[in-house]
This record gives structure tokens, C-alpha cells and sequence, in this order.
């Protein structure tokens, strides 16, 4: 009976002791945490990816100790990683690394997506078409007209109601000397820049068209071609 029960004892004792290192690890990873939350915490202003690198560690670590804290640790580090992105895409842009900028804001986009945050998701979209944008009238400058009409129609396929890149792709016909898809984009973009009340972008259409046809009139009445000549100054008037 003795013997039983020193061995009943020491059963208890080795139980109590393993249940105690059980507890000592599980504090220690709900520490380990913490710790990689305030990482990355640390991390945001200086290093946007290695705050998305200890974020996601947050997650991983969060998952294997669970309980209600680990995951409010988990959700706040989860609702981090789309503003990374969108810091991380700005660095890129500031590089003039405009692909691997618009792929951070699609990643930022996804996740505001998720957590809900209509408005954080709809401004990463807005910086997107800015880029694209901005892509379109460097090609522009640098007469590569037909890459302009690439970037201008990006940028119109995430917001087509964005009449600046409508105006972008009347210069860049112009320069491909293709009228009538000047005046089919110039008509597209009045109308656009009508409903969102952008005055201006109307405007720089217009001038940019009634111009254009005052200069053709003069070049037709240079060649002595009247009725062509009269045709493109009502078009001018027109605009």
C-alpha cells in the first residue's frame, strides 16, 4: 500500500510539473506575440515589409497559442498589413516603380476588402488610376503615343469615369494623327467630365480640339482647299 502510494505521489507530482511547463510555453508564446506585434509596430514608419514580415508571424504564432487575446493581438495585425501595402506602394511609386507599386495596391485593396474598409479601398483604387495616369502622360512626353494610349486605358479600366485620361488619349492621337479617334475620345470625355462636374478637364478638351481644327483650316486654306477648310472651322466654333 506504501509503495503505491509514493508511486500514486510521484505520478501527481510529475503531472503537476508538466502541467506547469504546458502553462510557462503557452505564456511564453502569447509573449512571443506581443513581441512580434510591437515589431512590427516599430517597423511601420521605417521598413513597411518588415512590418508585413512580423505581422504575418503575429498571425502565425497567434494561431498555434489561440485563446481571446492571441486573436485580438491577430486581428489588430491583420487590419495593419493593408496599410503596409499601401506605405509599401508608395515607396515604389516614389522610385518610379509603377508595376510593382500597382501589385502593393491590389494586395492593400484585397485586404481593406476584407476588414470591410470601403473607403481605405476605394482610395488605394484612386492612387492606382493617379499611377497609371501618371504612366500615360510620361509616355506622352516622350512621343511614345501608342504605350500612352496603354496607360491611359489602364487607368480607364479600373475608373472609366476618369476624364483626364480621356483627355490624355486625345493628345496621344493627335499625335498619332488619327482624327476621328480624337474627336470620338474628345465627345466621351465632355461627357464624362459634364457628369462629375470637372470643369476644368472639359475645358482643356475643348480648347484642345477647337485649336486643333483652327490649325487644320489654316493648313487646308494654305492649299487652297475652301471647303474642307470651312468644314474644319465650324468644327472649331463647335467646340
Amino acid at each position: 500500500m506504501g509503495e503505491l502510494l509514493r508511486t500514486g505521489l510521484k505520478s501527481l507530482i510529475v503531472l503537476a510539473i508538466f502541467g506547469l511547463s504546458l502553462n510557462l510555453n503557452a505564456q511564453s508564446t502569447l509573449n512571443d506575440v506581443k513581441a512580434a506585434f510591437n515589431q512590427g509596430a516599430q517597423m511601420e514608419k521605417v521598413n513597411p515589409d518588415a512590418a508585413i514580415v512580423s505581422y504575418n508571424k503575429v498571425i502565425e504564432l497567434a494561431t498555434e497559442v489561440g485563446g481571446d487575446e492571441a486573436d485580438q493581438i491577430m486581428g489588430q495585425a491583420i487590419g495593419r498589413i493593408p496599410k503596409m501595402n499601401y506605405e509599401a506602394a508608395k515607396k515604389l511609386a516614389g522610385k518610379k516603380d509603377y508595376d510593382s507599386a500597382v501589385e502593393r495596391l491590389d494586395l492593400a485593396i484585397e485586404g481593406y476588402n476584407k476588414l470591410n474598409d470601403t473607403k481605405q479601398a476605394r482610395s488605394s483604387m484612386n492612387t492606382i488610376v493617379s499611377i497609371r495616369y501618371t504612366q500615360g502622360n510620361n509616355a506622352l512626353m516622350a512621343k511614345e503615343y501608342t504605350n500612352a494610349l496603354g496607360y491611359y486605358d489602364m487607368a480607364l479600366a479600373r475608373n472609366s469615369n476618369y476624364p483626364k485620361a480621356y483627355l490624355g488619349k486625345v493628345l496621344a492621337y493627335d499625335g498619332l494623327q488619327d482624327e476621328a479617334k480624337m474627336e470620338e475620345m474628345a465627345l466621351i470625355g465632355m461627357e464624362v467630365a459634364k457628369a462629375r462636374r470637372d470643369n476644368k478637364t472639359d475645358g482643356d478638351i475643348k480648347k484642345k480640339m477647337r485649336t486643333y481644327f483652327f490649325n487644320t483650316a489654316q493648313t487646308d486654306m494654305g492649299e487652297k482647299n475652301y471647303a474642307k477648310a470651312e468644314a474644319s472651322l465650324k468644327k472649331s466654333i463647335s467646340y
